[in-house]
């Protein structure tokens, strides 16, 4: 479930209005949740390592929120996310990539609204994997303070996006989705997506997003069914070569 601008991995919510046609006011609006699971792949100081991002979007104000992953009894709470109230989300930090693969199966969502109805739905999370990409040039303009970004095709990307992070590891700039047949993309300063401008001389991690969609889905709402994320990442100046 996500958007042009993949969040801290996700989305603009105006894509969950528009999709759903919330009325967060209405008592007598039916109850309406989309559950997802995303698996996560980077390499940390040369270790593959996994997580697992999880999201419940709502067309109502959500109370809570729970996710039981496959063989397990107890449930991961799930948060409010980017303080909308009808998204709740459980995204990994850093320090939530492990060597070991999650596991693959039915992750059972149950998810409350302020209203006290109750949606027990799933998301299905598959062992399909995408190759970490690969970075073949990472090159300034310094004429129009823009970044050119290319990289190797990833077998099975269905999209790939770019971030920039700052020092505290916080997300400063996305990009916007380009199609699997891209190998390129240009970062400039007068895009949309920028949080925080970005200074001359300072280190940043620049990351390349490799997306896969499940498989047999509505391509209007492709943004609600992303199956993996992989990612590669680059430690960077800005405006130097």
């Amino acid at each position: 479930m996500k958007t042009f601008r993949i969040i801290n991995l996700i989305l603009p919510l105006i894509i969950i209005f528009s999709l759903f046609s919330c009325d967060l006011s209405d008592n007598t609006t039916e109850f309406k949740v989309v559950p997802e699971v995303i698996i996560l792949k980077k390499v940390i100081n040369d270790t593959t390592k996994y997580a697992v991002a999880y999201y419940a979007y709502a067309n109502k104000g959500i109370e809570s929120a729970q996710v039981t992953p496959p063989g397990s009894s107890s449930a991961v709470e799930l948060n409010t996310y980017e303080e909308a109230v009808i998204t709740f989300a459980k995204v990994p930090d850093e320090s939530d990539f492990s060597t070991v693969m999650p596991e693959f199966g039915q992750y059972n969502f149950n998810v409350q609204s302020k209203d006290g109805d109750i949606v027990e739905d799933f998301d299905v999370l598959t062992d399909i994997f995408l190759d970490t990409p690969v970075f073949s040039k990472i090159a300034f303009n310094s004429q129009n303070m823009s970044v050119r970004v290319e990289w190797s095709p990833v077998l099975n990307s269905d999209k790939y996006f770019v971030r920039l992070l700052n020092s505290d590891r916080e997300m400063i700039y996305t990009g916007y989705e380009v199609d699997p047949d891209s190998t390129g993309y240009t970062m400039r300063t007068t895009d949309a997506g920028w949080d925080q401008v970005p200074l001359s001389g300072s280190n940043y991690t620049l990351q390349l997003n490799a997306v896969s969609y499940e498989n047999n889905i509505d391509l209007t709402e492709y943004y609600y069914h992303v199956n993996a994320i992989s990612i590669a990442e680059n430690e960077i100046t800005w405006n130097s070569n």
